[in-house]
């Protein structure tokens, strides 16, 4: 019996150890700071389920929509779907058994958020249909003061922009707008009220929005005329449905954590080989070789066929992945014009050869402004500096979350940030909880990016693009306006893991 007692004396000193060391250092000693985050997507739900971890129960989310989900919410056009394995694609905090498809559609993921935040208590936080025009800084109170388009304010000692990138959509300008009498939406603003079926419909823009909606339009509308400025690499996206497993919830939970570890570390690495230039393990060239046979085995018109490759190289834009973009271009009811447009009339387009084209519905899918998503506000830190104004035409962050003259400003999937979403966002949450959680606990009014590490590490980052195949830009949404990749991130994800593992405090002025 003294044995026993011993042991499990031991057994209760080992886990009160692991308790004060690794759960109870990384809680708030006292829930000391407001913190006002925008933006209930993914970002914003993944920053506050890390808030939770660390005790810090006095935050708010404020989002523009009537629902969270973010990009999820307001894409609901035909074929809307992730291009991303759901496995990867999901909170590693909230395990899903029953997904139904590899590659789920827009519905299902929002429907997954929703329960994330539900479960983990984050929904009684978000207040839905509040649109921020502006957050200041206060130097004297140390707290951001955040205006509201219908005249309310908060406030805040941090402010966490979760708002994303992929947001504000982009219209194009085309002369006779004003007269065309069918519909025109945009893919990230759909009317599911309206019904296209039988209709002859348009399309502008071969982006990722375009590839997704095109095929189903094809499947229920009279035509479908694509209007393509420049075509889009096609690789293929091996979509299936999903098994029902009768597993149980634990052996499926730790199957999925292997199987997105290995997902994350080995996708890594292909993408690597893809797109670094002249090094032993470079392999851009053969599989893109590869990829331009496979597209145009899948065209059966000739002259289509030479039309459908594009004349930039790989990941110059970003890739898109589909198993029926290009099989739509055998229909029927298909067709696709490469003269640019020249205006809208009446009843159609009329492109700048002279040819009229009779639609009933345009649709623009013609993705997002970037450069606008990341600055949707107005946003004044110390003694009145623009973020607009210090950004210009070239967005910068530290590690794409800090910004200097920015006090207790933190950015969720931020400049450079773009690889594998849902792991580059869990690590800027669990950074950004590191600071909160330090700054709770330092008894200092805010802490701010040291500008020597701003700019070393942006300099560092500009040197790694100058290896990589994206270092060059063909217009869409990776290129700023110095014609630089902003969205990027160019080391392997483990290195980011790393570079986020914790907040130093030498990293910050503290005041």
């Amino acid at each position: 019996s003294l044995i026993i007692s011993s042991s499990v004396g031991a057994a209760v000193a080992l886990i009160l150890f692991l308790y004060f060391t690794f759960v109870k250092k990384r809680k708030v000693a006292h829930d000391n700071l407001e913190v006002l985050i925008i933006g209930a997507g993914i970002s914003g739900i993944n920053i506050a389920k890390r808030l939770n971890d660390i005790g810090l129960k006095n935050y708010k989310v404020l989002e523009e929509g009537s629902g969270l989900g973010g990009t999820w919410f307001w894409n609901k056009y035909p074929g809307c779907a992730c291009d991303i394995p759901a496995v990867l694609y999901s909170f590693s905090w909230h395990y899903n058994p029953a997904w139904t498809k590899k590659f789920p559609e827009a519905d299902e993921i929002q429907e997954y958020m929703e329960d994330a935040a539900n479960t983990h208590k984050i929904t009684p936080h978000i207040q839905f249909n509040v649109k921020v025009v502006k957050c200041a800084w206060n130097e004297e109170e140390s707290k951001w003061k955040v205006e509201t388009s219908d005249g309310a304010t908060y406030e805040a000692n941090v402010l966490v922009n979760a708002t994303g990138l992929l947001h504000q959509p982009i219209f194009p300008k085309f002369e006779g707008e004003e007269v065309f009498k069918g519909v025109k939406m945009h893919t990230a603003r759909w009317d599911r009220n309206i019904d296209l079926k039988g209709k002859k419909v348009g399309v502008i823009g071969t982006g990722c929005s375009g590839v997704q909606v095109l095929p189903a339009l094809v499947e229920d509308c009279r035509q479908v005329v694509l209007f393509q400025r420049s075509p889009a690499w096609v690789f293929p996206k091996g979509d299936h449905a999903n098994e029902s497993s009768r597993k149980s919830r634990l052996f499926g939970s730790l199957r999925d954590w292997i199987l997105r570890k290995r997902l994350h570390y080995d996708g890594d690495w292909q993408w690597q080989k893809l797109t670094t230039k002249e090094k032993w393990y470079s392999a851009g060239d053969q599989t893109m070789e590869i990829i331009r046979g496979v597209m145009k085995s899948i065209v059966q018109d000739p002259d289509i066929r030479e039309k459908i490759i594009p004349k930039y190289g790989a990941t110059v834009k970003r890739i898109t992945f589909s198993d029926d973009y290009l099989q739509a271009f055998n229909k029927e009811n298909f067709k696709l014009v490469t003269d640019n447009i020249q205006r809208l009339t009446e009843d159609g387009v009329e492109t700048k050869n002279g040819e009229n084209v009779e639609l009933d519905a345009l649709v623009y899918a013609t993705g997002f402004d970037c450069i606008k998503s990341a600055m949707p506000f107005d946003i004044i830190g110390r003694n009145g500096q623009s973020l607009e104004t210090m950004w210009g035409k070239s967005p910068r962050a530290y590690k794409g979350i800090c910004v200097p003259k920015m006090p207790n400003y933190f950015i969720m999937f931020g400049p450079s940030t773009v690889n594998d979403r849902m792991f580059m966002s869990e690590c800027s949450s669990a950074f950004i909880a590191d600071a909160i959680h330090k700054l709770s606990k330092s008894g200092k009014a805010s802490l701010v990016v040291k500008d020597a590490l701003y700019a070393e590490y942006n300099a560092k980052l500009k040197d790694a693009m100058a290896n990589k195949t994206y270092n060059e830009t063909a217009g869409g949404y990776y290129e700023d306006g110095e014609g630089f990749n902003w969205l990027l991130y160019p080391f392997p994800l483990f290195y980011y893991k790393w570079q986020t593992s914790s907040a130093r405090e030498g990293e910050f002025d503290w005041n």
